[in-house]
């Protein structure tokens, strides 16, 4: 009997420090969520000195043509454009090209003040003032610590991409463009493209491209391309388009940025990857009102992961420079955004100033 006295006091005094006495801390600390991180895009700039923008700049100052931008574009993690002309001194314009374009030095200060970290170069610009102007475009960008893709001193080069960590995420970013075998005079036929011994471009072909993201997928935890690439002045997107724009993303491609056609084009998804068609005009110098419509694409991501897209309007109420677009002609946009990209079955919705995407059921 006694025996079964003290049994049962010990198992009150076990019950007592199994409930009464604190309990040991876990040696493992709770998951950290991944950081968040955000990637703004904006469409086509161009800074000519022979342009508004550049005679602008010339009277006003280099902050110009983004003064009213600034504040938004410097406020996303990674902002990346389209560089529609180079910086330089030198290099003299290609033979028989009617339409070229030049920026002073000054201008790197236009970028600066736009918070723009990385260009494209990989477009039908570039290459307005031959060889010397091109190389000395890169030169000074990345100098100013502005990182550029899509063009350089050979072919190998110019198809590289360029890898930049984000928040712990390693991005890589590659450029190409549909224009690199256009040339403008037979007694001087300097086409675009970057050779192995000549400077230029990365042509928009999938025999190196596809590959290239392959490999690029195994390094990095996002893959995005930026394609000059479609119709100049029109809003939809051709079929071959929409084709390529799937292999890319099957090859390993996260986001697809388009620059050239000047005009807003519908965005789309496809295995919940978004496809931005063109994002038009940033700052440039046309006259036609959809020539001066644009808009600032940002997306938000934690980690890898995208989280959402939105876009912001954008008009240019003076050539040269880009503003946020209000009123009539913000809501405009706004409307033609949201139809163009439903065409394509994506998910509208207007909250503010702005339009949120999502992929549609048949987009995954």
């Amino acid at each position: 009997m006694r025996w079964k006295i003290i049994t049962s006091v010990l198992v009150l005094i076990l019950i007592f420090f199994a409930f009464f006495l604190p309990q040991p801390k876990s040696a493992l600390a709770p998951p950290q969520k991944p950081p968040r991180w955000s990637l703004l895009a904006l469409g086509d700039i161009m800074l000519s000195e022979n342009r508004n923008s550049g005679r602008a700049m010339a009277k006003h100052g280099a902050h110009y043509p983004f003064a009213h931008l600034a504040t938004l574009t410097r406020k996303a993690t990674l902002t990346f454009a389209n560089l529609e002309c180079p910086i330089a001194s030198s290099g003299w314009s290609l033979p028989g090209k009617q339409i070229t374009f030049r920026a002073k030095p000054q201008a790197i200060e236009a970028l600066e003040h736009a918070g723009i970290d990385l260009v494209s170069l990989a477009n039908n610009h570039i290459l307005d003032y031959n060889e010397a102007a091109l190389l000395e475009t890169i030169a000074y960008l990345q100098k100013h610590n502005i990182g550029t893709v899509g063009a350089g001193k050979n072919w190998h080069e110019a198809i590289s991409p360029l890898y930049l960590t984000v928040r712990g995420q390693k991005v890589a970013f590659f450029a190409a463009t549909e224009m690199a075998d256009l040339f403008f005079s037979y007694s001087y036929p300097r086409s675009f493209r970057a050779t192995e011994t000549k400077p230029g471009v990365a042509a928009l072909e999938s025999q190196w491209l596809l590959p290239a993201i392959a490999q690029a997928r195994q390094k990095a935890d996002l893959v995005v391309i930026s394609l000059h690439w479609g119709i100049e002045d029109s809003s939809y997107v051709t079929p071959k388009q929409r084709a390529l724009a799937r292999e890319l993303i099957d090859a390993g491609a996260d986001l697809i940025l388009g620059h050239h056609p000047h005009v807003l084009q519908g965005l789309e998804f496809y295995k919940g990857r978004p496809i931005v068609y063109s994002l038009a005009n940033c700052i440039f110098d046309q006259n036609d009102e959809l020539n001066k419509e644009g808009m600032l694409l940002t997306l938000h991501y934690e980690g890898s992961k995208l989280q959402r897209v939105w876009a912001l309007p954008t008009y240019m109420y003076e050539k040269g420079q880009g503003r946020p677009a209000i009123e009539e002609k913000g809501e405009r946009i706004r409307e033609r955004l949201i139809k163009l990209s439903e065409a394509l079955g994506t998910n509208c919705v207007q909250m503010g100033e702005a339009v949120y995407f999502s992929a549609g059921e048949e987009n995954y």
